[in-house]
Parts: structure tokens; C-alpha cells; sequence
């Protein structure tokens, strides 16, 4: 028994460093266990890899999106993941695709391993990782990096290599940025707004922009029929402001839901958009939190749309919103997909790429967490008076935008 644990706490001190090499010396430390073998590519094999674990709406957008295109393209699409489980919302779309798991994809040397073995194994065509805002190190060196080795070791095999959709934000880890100077030519470096894309480039990182691929998502209205026959806005609230900011945002929070509900005439839809917990809140138990400090969530122009509905249902019910605030980048592009007006509140400068699509002014488009409720309602009043115009233009430049988004896989 002790011998065991013993052990056990060996090999857990050995992979910590070799996972601490991995995250310094990730290229050598490859290198030296690459395999040589004879890579003929299986025609139409597309090995396609998730940005991360299950909880997201958005990257669960992206996923079905690409899939479906992919699938309709006639390509025979692999979904190669750490979390099997985490693809069982595709069956909520009809969808059965076929997975392999990696264990420790994400997680460092040995998840690289694992995957050279099942690459080698199966010999697709073709491998395109979904970047999502995982790229950059914001949230975590080790994990940016993995996904950049998996690219790398994956080019060296397949001529069709892509590191799909992605933000970039203005202070890229330096790590996570020199390795990208030495991936830049070797696969496709595929941005998904203009100012990820300028940034990229102003690295001297080869690149090409695109657009979200949640963008070729289709709505599904199956839920719209549950909703009053009324004028209605939507709502969302991402709880990793309220994590990040606190009461002062929570605050600002309240002091827009009340002059939405008070002010105007619309009947409210909360929307969660991300079923993750932050410090033990998820933006459903946000949306309640504010709806309860106004006293209005038991009110008739008030609904809660739970977090089991599914990313292209909720896009389904944002279709017919007169307009749309929301703290979640991805809900503020299933709202743009459909021309809705769109306000966001923004965190990382994804917010402001998305507006820059659409040539929408950033100022009347994006709510800093910071903004003073003077000026967030200013631009809420702004945009409930522009609704027409807005419309207008969002429809003008969604074919566009549309268009930039199937460049992803073209």
C-alpha cells in the first residue's frame, strides 16, 4: 500500500517536470520522439479538435458549425478531444460523429504524445484545431502552446493544417508569441476578426483573416413558440465579469436591467450562453441575482431561458429580438448572424474585432465593465432609438461577414 503511493507520487513529481521542460523546451523535447514513418493521407480524413472542454455555448457553435459544413462537404470528420463527453451536446443536433479520445490532449508532453500516435495511426488529410480565445496564453501558457505543438507536429504530416478561428489579444504571453514567429508559414494561421489579424501581422506572424465560424451556425426556432407573442429583448450576463469586477459591475448590471424593464416597453429574455460555474455562478444564477435585486423575476415580461438549450436554439430566439445586450462574445454573434442590434459589454478586445466586421462605431457598440451607468444607458438609449438604422446596416454587411466565415475551411 505505501510502495504504491509512493509511487504514484513519483510519477506525479516526473510529470510536473517534464511537463515544466515540455512548457520551456516544448520543440526539442518533440523533436526527440518524433516518429519516422511513411504518411500517405487518407483522402477526405479530417481530424477536427474542439478549443477546449465542455460548458460553452460558443465553442459548441463553432464545433457544430464546422461540423456540419465539413460533413455536408463530404469530408469523413474525426472529432479528436480530451472530453468524449463533452461532444454529447452534438447529439442534441441529430448529430453522431465519430471521436477518438486523447487523454491529456490539452495537458501537456505525454497529451502530445498520445496524439502523434493516434495522427500516425489514422493519417488524416487534414487537421484543423479550433483556436476560439485559447491562443494567446491569456488563460494559460501550457495550454496555448499545446495547441500550437499539436499544429506544428500535425504540418509536418499533413499538407492541410489549420489553426482555425481565433482571437488574439494586445499582450500575447511572450512565450505563446515566439513560438507563434516560428509556426508563422508553416500551417494555416486563420484570425477571426481585423484587429487578432493586425496584431498577428504587426508580430510579422503570417496569417489570414477570417470570421467566426459560429457565423454558419443555422438558427433553429424551435424554442421561439415558448416565448410570449410580444416585443422582446434579450439578455445575457457572463458571469466572469461579475468574477472579475464585483459588486461595482453587478451594480452597473442592475442599473441597466432596471432602465431596460422600467424605461421601455419590451418584455425581457435572460439568455445563458456558457453553463460553466465562476467562483459558484453561472450566468443563469447571474441573470437570477439581478432579476431578484429589481424585485422582477417573477414578473409576466420576464423570462429565463435555462442553460440546456442549445447554441442554435438560442440563435433561434435571438432572431426575432428588437435588440440584444450581452456579455458573451458568441450570443453577440448569434445576434449580428441574424442583423439583431447588438450591444456588448467587452474583456480581452474580442468584442471590439467582432463590431469592426460590421463597421460599427465602438463607441455606441461596446460597454466597458468600467462604464459609469450614466453612459452605459446613454448607449442603450442610443441603440433603442437607431434600431432601423442599425438593422440596415448589419444586413448590408452580413453576407460579407458570412462569406469571410466559410473562408475558414476554403
Amino acid at each position: 500500500m505505501e510502495s504504491s503511493k509512493v509511487k504514484r507520487g513519483v510519477k506525479k513529481t516526473l510529470n510536473k517536470i517534464i511537463n515544466k521542460l515540455y512548457e520551456s523546451q516544448h520543440e526539442i523535447l518533440v523533436s526527440a520522439t518524433k516518429k519516422s514513418v511513411i504518411y500517405t493521407s487518407t483522402p477526405n480524413l479530417v481530424f477536427l479538435i474542439p478549443p477546449t472542454t465542455a460548458g460553452s455555448l460558443g465553442d459548441e457553435a463553432m464545433l457544430v458549425a464546422i461540423y456540419t459544413r465539413l460533413v455536408s462537404a463530404g469530408k469523413n470528420c474525426i472529432i479528436v478531444s480530451a472530453d468524449l463527453e463533452g461532444n454529447d451536446r452534438l447529439r442534441l443536433y441529430g448529430l453522431s460523429p465519430k471521436e477518438i479520445g486523447v487523454n491529456g490532449l490539452y495537458g501537456g508532453f505525454w497529451g502530445i504524445k498520445k496524439f502523434q500516435d493516434v495522427l500516425l495511426k489514422h493519417q488524416p488529410e487534414s487537421v484543423y484545431l479550433i483556436g476560439a480565445d485559447v491562443m494567446d496564453g491569456f488563460y494559460s501558457i501550457m495550454r496555448s502552446i499545446n495547441r500550437l505543438t499539436i499544429l506544428k507536429l500535425a504540418s509536418e504530416f499533413c499538407r492541410d493544417t489549420r489553426l482555425l478561428g481565433f482571437s488574439f489579444n494586445a499582450e500575447p504571453e511572450e512565450k505563446v508569441l515566439n513560438f507563434f514567429k516560428k509556426c508563422s508559414g508553416q500551417f494555416k494561421i486563420q484570425p477571426r476578426d481585423p484587429i487578432s489579424s493586425e496584431r498577428l501581422t504587426a508580430h510579422g506572424i503570417k496569417n489570414i483573416c477570417v470570421a467566426d465560424l459560429a457565423f454558419m451556425l443555422k438558427p433553429d426556432i424551435s424554442l421561439r413558440k415558448s416565448l410570449p407573442e410580444c416585443k422582446y429583448i434579450c439578455i445575457n450576463l457572463n458571469a466572469i465579469h461579475l468574477n472579475k469586477w464585483g459588486d461595482k459591475f453587478f451594480d452597473l448590471t442592475v442599473g441597466m436591467v432596471e432602465h431596460l424593464f422600467n424605461d421601455t416597453a419590451f418584455s425581457i429574455v435572460f439568455i445563458s450562453h456558457d453553463f460553466r460555474k465562476f467562483n459558484g455562478v453561472s450566468d443563469y444564477d447571474f441573470s437570477q441575482l439581478v432579476a431578484q435585486k429589481l424585485k422582477i423575476e417573477n414578473d409576466d415580461r420576464i423570462t429565463f431561458i435555462d442553460e440546456y438549450a442549445t447554441a442554435a436554439q438560442l440563435k433561434g430566439i435571438v432572431k426575432e429580438a428588437e435588440f440584444t445586450l450581452t456579455g458573451r462574445m458568441h450570443f453577440a454573434i448569434a445576434s449580428l448572424g441574424n442583423a439583431v442590434p447588438t450591444l456588448m459589454i467587452g474583456y480581452q478586445g474580442k468584442q471590439e474585432g467582432l463590431a469592426q466586421h460590421f463597421e460599427l462605431d465602438l463607441t455606441k457598440t461596446v460597454i466597458t465593465p468600467t462604464s459609469s451607468l450614466q453612459d452605459a444607458i446613454m448607449i442603450l438609449k442610443d441603440v433603442e432609438s437607431r434600431r432601423d438604422e442599425i438593422f440596415e446596416q448589419l444586413n448590408n454587411r452580413l453576407p460579407l461577414v458570412q462569406e469571410l466565415s466559410l473562408n475558414n475551411i476554403k
